[in-house]
C-alpha cells in the first residue's frame, strides 16, 4: 500500500526498524499508524476515486470534480429546504 511505497522495505513482506530510518518516513509511518481512522479514511478515498475514474473515462478530472460539486450543493440545498 501506500506505506509500503512510501517506506520502500527491501522486503515487501515487512517493514524493519533499519527501512524506516533509511526512508526517513518515520514521522509519517508513525502518525499513519496512530490515526489509523484517517488512514484508513485515505485508502477508501483513494479507492472510490480510482474506480470512479475507471467507470467514467469519457470524463476530464474537470468534468467529475464538477459533478461532484453540483451534486454536493444540490444536497446542501436539499438539506436548507428541510
Amino acid at each position: 500500500t501506500q506505506l509500503f511505497d512510501a517506506v520502500k522495505p527491501r522486503d515487501r513482506r515487512f517493514i524493519t526498524l533499519t527501512d524506516v530510518r533509511r526512508s526517513g518516513m518515520g514521522p509519517l509511518l508513525f502518525s499513519a499508524l496512530t490515526n489509523v481512522h484517517k488512514l484508513l479514511a485515505g485508502e477508501l478515498a483513494d479507492a472510490a476515486a480510482a474506480r470512479l475514474a475507471q467507470t467514467t473515462r469519457h470524463l476530464t478530472d474537470w468534468d467529475r470534480w464538477a459533478h461532484a460539486e453540483y451534486e454536493r450543493l444540490e444536497a446542501e440545498e436539499e438539506e436548507e429546504e428541510m
